[in-house]
C-alpha cells in the first residue's frame, strides 16, 4: 500500500481496516509522535516499510506495531517486543537521536539509510541489530574517512552482511577498513577519492566489487592485487573512473586476477602506443567485458581469440578496427557495437559461430554502410539483430540472405517505407520493431505467421488489413502496437475498431484510445477510433452505376488518346520540359563554346548514332574532321560525354537543349535501337518548338523502305539531309557542306521571337 499526504494532522487510525497489511510505502509525511502512533497501531503483520521522507519518533512508530490500544506516549517510552519487519527504507535526520529505535528490529534483512550524519552515526545505530541483516545501503551527505576502526564497534550485523552499498563523499579508504565483513559478497562504493594498498584486505569471500565514479588510480596503488591471491572476485566494475595511461598496463593487472568473469571499464581515458587496444592476455574465465566510450582508442573485437570463454562484448561509442583479416571468437554470444565508428579493411572476416545477439544501433561511420558490417561478421547462429537509427531506407537483399533465421529484429527509427519480401526472408520472426519509420501500409507483414510482438507506432499507416487481426493467421500474436499512425476513419477501419473493442487475446500497446486517433477525413480528425460513428451500409448499386460511368469515360478517353497520340505526346513534352525564358542559356556568336554558369557543357551539335554500326565512322571520320579540323566544333556523344549517375533521359534532353544543332547519323540499325529513336523524337520536338532548322541528317547507308518510319519520312521533307559519298572529292564537298551547317546561329532572342 502507498500512502502519500502532505498533512501532519492524523486523526483516528486510517489503517485500522488493514491489520493484515504486509507492505507499506509512506512519502511526504511530516508527522508528530502522537500522529505516528495512531497511524501504525496494530499492524502486526507488516514486513516491508518504506518511509522516504521526514518525521521523528521512530521508536514510537515501531512500538505501535504491537500495541492494541492507544495510551499516552512520551519521549521516554520503551518498547521491548520484537518487530517483524524484514525490509526497512528509512530517511531520518538526524539519526543520532533515534538509536534506541533499532533495538527491536532483530528480524531485519534489508536496510536502507539516507542520513545527514556521517558514517559513524549509522554504524552506531546498527550495533543494536542482530545477525540477520544481509543487505545494507547507506547514503551519507558528509565527508567520510574509512579505516580499520570505522566498523570495529560492537554488533553482530557485520558477520551476516552479504551486500553493502556505500554512497558518500569518501575521501580515503585505508588500513583494512572492511576486514570485519568476513562473509561479504558484494561491495559497492561510490564517489571514492583515494585508496591505499590494504583497503580491501580481509575480503576473502568478495564476489563483486563496484567502484564506479572513483577518482583514484587503483592500479598504481596495487589495491586490486590482493584479489589475485583470494581467487574469489568474479565481477569488477570500474566504469567512469577516469583511468588514464597505457591500456596494456591496466589489462595485465586484470589478467592476474584469474577468477574474474565480468569486467566493466566503460568511460575511461586509456591510451596506447598506436591508439589501438590489443589483447596480450585475458583472465581465463572472463565471460563479460564492457568497454564503452574510450574516447580516442581503437578497439579490435578479436579478444575472443585470447578470452576463449568470452560470451558478451560491449564496445559501444568507440572506433572499432577490424584490422585482422581472419579471426574467430568461438564462444561470443552477444556483441554490442552501438554508436561505433567501424573501420573495415578489404577482406576482413570475424567468425562468430555461436553469436546470438548483435547490436548495430546508431552506427557513426561505416565505409560501405551496414551491409559491409554484416558481410564481415560471419554469424550462422544469429537470432537477435538490433539496427535502429541507422538511416536505412530499404532492407537490403543481403540482410535477408545472411540472417534468414532471425527471431528478433529491431529496425526502429529509420526511413523504411517499403517492406518487400520480408515475409519470405524472415519467416521465423517472433519480434519485429519498425516503429518511427515511414511505412504507409503493413503490406507483407501480415503473412508473418510466427509473430508474437509487432511494433509499428509512429508510422503513416492508414489501414490495418483484416488478416493482421485474424487469430487463425497469427496464432502466436500477443502484442501489437500501432498507436500514432495516420488512420483513415472510413468503413475500411471498422474491422480494426471492432477488434479494439472486442479482442481480449492480443495486448494492444499504447495509451488506450487516445493515441489511436483518426487522421482523416477532416470531420473525424483528432477523434478516437473507438468513439466515431461509421455509416457502413451497402451502397452496391451506387458503386455499379459509378463504375459503368467511369468505364464509359475511360473508353472515350482511350479513344481520344489513341487518335491524338502524337499531339498529346508533344504537348506533354512541352509541359514538363519547357523552361522559363530566363533559364535559357543564350548562345551568341563566339570563337568557342564554354560551359554555362552551372558547369554544364554547351556544344555545337548533339550527335546521336547507333554505336555498333556507326561507331567506326564517327571515330575514324567525323571526329578528326569536325573536332580536330582548322575550325574545330564541339560535339556531344552520348557514349563519351554522358555524366555518370544521372537519369539518362533527363541528360539527353538537357544536353540536346544546350546544343545549337542536332547531327543525326543514320544507319539501318539506328531505327532498331530504342534510345536512338527516342533521341530522334526529342530532336523533332525541338524543331517544332523553336520553329527553325536545328537538325542535320547524315545518311551513311541506304535505308530500306521497311525501316523508314513515319517520323523519318516527315523529317526528310523538313530538315537538311547529307549523304555520305564514296569518292574522295565527294567527301571533300561533304565536309565543306557539313561545316557550313554547323556555323554559329543568330542570337537566341531572334530565334524565339513570336
Amino acid at each position: 500500500m502507498s500512502f502519500d499526504d502532505g498533512s501532519d494532522n492524523i486523526t483516528g487510525n486510517p489503517l485500522s481496516q488493514l491489520l493484515s497489511l504486509h507492505e507499506l510505502y509512506i512519502t511526504n509525511f511530516i508527522y508528530d509522535c502522537d500522529g505516528i502512533y495512531r497511524l501504525f497501531i496494530g499492524l502486526h503483520n507488516l514486513q516491508h516499510l518504506d518511509i522516504s521522507v521526514g518525521g521523528s519518533c521512530p521508536e514510537i512508530m515501531f512500538c505501535s506495531l504491537y500495541e492494541e490500544y492507544p495510551h499516552q506516549v512520551n519521549a521516554s517510552h520503551k518498547c521491548r517486543r520484537m518487530i517483524p519487519l524484514t525490509f526497512l527504507a528509512f530517511q531520518q535526520a538526524p539519526l543520532s537521536t533515534s538509536l534506541p529505535a533499532f533495538e527491536v528490529l532483530n528480524n531485519l534483512t534489508n536496510l536502507t539509510l539516507i542520513i545527514e550524519d556521517d558514517i559513524y552515526a549509522a554504524t552506531a545505530a546498527l550495533n543494536s541489530l542482530d545477525s540477520t541483516l544481509q543487505n545494507l545501503i547507506i547514503s551519507a551527505s558528509q565527508k567520510v574517512y574509512l579505516n580499520s576502526t570505522t566498523f570495529a564497534s560492537r554488533g553482530n550485523w557485520k558477520a551476516s552482511l552479504q551486500v553493502f552499498k556505500l554512497s558518500a563523499n569518501i575521501l580515503l579508504v585505508e588500513g583494512a577498513a572492511f576486514e570485519w565483513f568476513t562473509d561479504l559478497k558484494v561491495l559497492n562504493i561510490e564517489k571514492l577519492t583515494y585508496l591505499t594498498w590494504s583497503a580491501f584486505k580481509g575480503l576473502r569471500s568478495l564476489h563483486e566489487l563496484q567502484l564506479e565514479d572513483a577518482r583514484t588510480d587503483i592500479f598504481s596503488s596495487g589495491v586490486l592485487d590482493i584479489f589475485s591471491s583470494y581467487n574469489s572476485l568474479t565481477m569488477l566494475d570500474l566504469s567512469d573512473c577516469k583511468l588514464s595511461g597505457n591500456f596494456t598496463f591496466y589489462w595485465h593487472h586484470l589478467c592476474n586476477i584469474s577468477s574474474l568473469q565480468y569486467i566493466d571499464l566503460t568511460s575511461n581515458d586509456f591510451d596506447s602506443d598506436d591508439k589501438t587496444v590489443h589483447w596480450p592476455c585475458s583472465p581465463p574465465y572472463l565471460k563479460v567485458l564492457t568497454m564503452g566510450y574510450q574516447k580516442d582508442m581503437k578497439i579490435s573485437p578479436d579478444i575472443g581469440q585470447v578470452a576463449t570463454q568470452l560470451e558478451s562484448l560491449d564496445v559501444s561509442e568507440n572506433s572499432v578496427d577490424f584490422y585482422q583479416t581472419n579471426c574467430t571468437c568461438p564462444n561470443l554470444v552477444t556483441l554490442i557495437l552501438t554508436k561505433c565508428n567501424l573501420l573495415i579493411p578489404d577482406g576482413a572476416e570475424i567468425h562468430l559461430p555461436v553469436l546470438h545477439k548483435l547490436y548495430l544501433n546508431e552506427l557513426r561511420s561505416v565505409d560501405s554502410g551496414y551491409v559491409a558490417v554484416l558481410n564481415v561478421l560471419k554469424t550462422p547462429m544469429l537470432k537477435h539483430l538490433y539496427m535502429s537509427s541507422n538511416g536505412i531506407f530499404i532492407i537490403d537483399t543481403v540482410l535477408g540472405k545472411l540472417f534468414s533465421n532471425l527471431t528478433y529484429l529491431d529496425l526502429s527509427n529509420n526511413y523504411i517505407s517499403i517492406m518487400e519480401k520480408v515475409s519470405i526472408w524472415f519467416s521465423h520472426l517472433e519480434y519485429l520493431d519498425l516503429s518511427n519509420n515511414r511505412l504507409t501500409s503493413i503490406g507483407t507483414l501480415e503473412s508473418l505467421s510466427n509473430l508474437k510482438t509487432l511494433i509499428l507506432y509512429g508510422n503513416f499507416i492508414n489501414i490495418v488489413p483484416k488478416a493482421m487481426l485474424s487469430q487463425s493467421d497469427h496464432p502466436f500474436m500477443s502484442t501489437l502496437d500501432l498507436h500514432s499512425n495516420n488512420f483513415q476513419c472510413d468503413c475500411n477501419v471498422e474491422p480494426f475498431r471492432n477488434w479494439i473493442l472486442t479482442d481480449d487475446v492480443v495486448h494492444l500497446q499504447g495509451p488506450y484510445g487516445g493515441s489511436y486517433q483518426c487522421f482523416s477525413p477532416d470531420s473525424a480528425k483528432g477523434f478516437s477510433i473507438t468513439e466515431i460513428n461509421l455509416d457502413c451500409e451497402s451502397h452496391t448499386w451506387k458503386y455499379i452505376i459509378i463504375s459503368i460511368a467511369c468505364a464509359i469515360v475511360l473508353v472515350m478517353l482511350v479513344i481520344l488518346i489513341v487518335y491524338y497520340w502524337w499531339h498529346i505526346k508533344y504537348k506533354c513534352f512541352l509541359l514538363f520540359n519547357r523552361r522559363r525564358n530566363k533559364q535559357y542559356s543564350l548562345i551568341e556568336n563566339a570563337e568557342r563554346i564554354d560551359d554555362d554558369e552551372n558547369g554544364i557543357p554547351r556544344y555545337d551539335a548533339y550527335a546521336p548514332y547507333h554505336e555498333e554500326s556507326a561507331d567506326e565512322w564517327v571515330h575514324g571520320e567525323l571526329l578528326p574532321n569536325i573536332e580536330q579540323g582548322e575550325e574545330p566544333f564541339r560535339l556531344f556523344l552520348r557514349c563519351r560525354d554522358m555524366r555518370i549517375g544521372r537519369i539518362k533521359l533527363v541528360e539527353i534532353s538537357l544536353h540536346m537543349q544546350r546544343s545549337r544543332k542536332v547531327l543525326v547519323i543514320l544507319t539501318p540499325q539506328f531505327f532498331e535501337d530504342n534510345w536512338c529513336n527516342k533521341e530522334l523524337e526529342l530532336a523533332h520536338y525541338r524543331v517544332l518548338e523553336e520553329n527553325r532548322n536545328v537538325m542535320i541528317l547524315v545518311i551513311l547507308e541506304e535505308i530500306p523502305n521497311n525501316r523508314k518510319t513515319l517520323l523519318f519520312r516527315q523529317l526528310l521533307c523538313k530538315v537538311q539531309c547529307l549523304k555520305w559519298p564514296g569518292d574522295g572529292y565527294g567527301q571533300y564537298l561533304f565536309w565543306r557542306r557539313l561545316r557550313e551547317e554547323l556555323k554559329r546561329p543568330v542570337p537566341l532572342d531572334r530565334r524565339f521571337a513570336n
